[in-house]
């Protein structure tokens, strides 16, 4: 990862507990002697995440998503 990258992450990190505390929880648990495999993102998982990135769809107009955006302990 480039050192702008790296920037970027560290203070996304500083000012997202939800980031940050997922970040702490994964390095305590972390274990090193297991190999990890990447898994394939569902190709319909994938669309619906990029539209929501780029703010196409509203995580409202799912089934199930309905009542996130009222809940303001709900950020990711």
């Amino acid at each position: 990862m480039g050192s702008k990258v790296t920037a970027q992450i560290e203070i996304h990190l500083a000012g997202c507990d939800f980031c940050n505390a997922e970040l702490q929880l994964l390095t305590c648990h972390r274990n090193q002697s297991e190999e990890y495999a990447l898994a394939e993102m569902p190709a319909q998982l994938r669309r619906l995440a990029e539209d929501l990135l780029r703010g196409r769809r509203s995580p409202a107009s799912f089934k199930g998503f309905a009542g996130l955006e009222e809940n303001p302990q709900v950020s990711h």
